[in-house]
């Protein structure tokens, strides 16, 4: 089970719950400014990697992401504005788990023989 929880997907889990945690609950501005800081490295990571998958869709998705939670160049909204922003972006991240989740190939036992001809 843990070859299946890489750290790419395990970094996404936990800042959509994070997301999703900020958005029903008011916190100090320390933690929201942890949480933009994460949002923007983990997001960056995943636009590169997406771009060497050639996942355009995903790649476009994870930038416009780390431009809006970028921590240097801070795009202001009202709080209840980041609530719903947060929540969405929660959900978006928790989906595109699914939308890059791999099945490891499974060889076709019916057509496969390993028994010598007898």
């Amino acid at each position: 089970m843990d070859k299946y929880l890489t750290p790419s997907i395990v970094s996404r889990i936990f800042i959509s719950f994070f997301l999703i945690i900020a958005a029903c609950w008011q916190f100090k501005y320390g933690f929201y400014d942890v949480l933009r800081w994460s949002v923007f490295v983990i997001c960056g990571y995943h636009v590169r990697v997406f771009y060497l998958a050639k996942r355009y869709f995903l790649l476009s998705s994870y930038l416009a992401i780390a431009i809006l939670f970028n921590p240097i160049l801070k795009i202001h909204f009202s709080r209840s504005d980041w609530k719903v922003i947060d929540f969405i972006v929660g959900i978006f991240l928790l989906i595109s788990i699914f939308m890059t989740y791999n099945k490891p190939e499974q060889k076709e036992e019916a057509n496969v023989r390993n028994e010598p001809f007898l």
